[in-house]
């Protein structure tokens, strides 16, 4: 149970985290909004105001897809800025 309250994203893909969560997630029995709020909770801050954008999602699944959304258009921002020196 520790080991799914300490997951964080960090500075690596919301893809890799959520795959590790999704790992834990299996052994904890908790229903689909306590694991939405846990997994929303582990996020890089960047990627959680993002969301904000978004709906509230319906399940684990949907806000995975959405914070991967977020993490990846980040990431291509990020790839452009140091493209163009920003």
């Amino acid at each position: 149970l520790t080991k799914i309250y300490s997951l964080q994203q960090g500075n690596r893909a919301a893809s890799t985290y959520a795959s590790e969560f999704r790992q834990l997630a299996c052994d904890v029995g908790w229903d689909d909004q306590a694991l939405r709020d846990q997994f929303r909770q582990g996020l890089r801050g960047e990627v959680k105001k993002l969301l904000l954008n978004f709906p509230e999602p319906t399940s684990l699944n949907e806000a995975i897809t959405q914070a991967v959304r977020c993490d990846n258009h980040l990431f291509e921002l990020h790839k452009r800025n140091i493209r163009s020196g920003k």
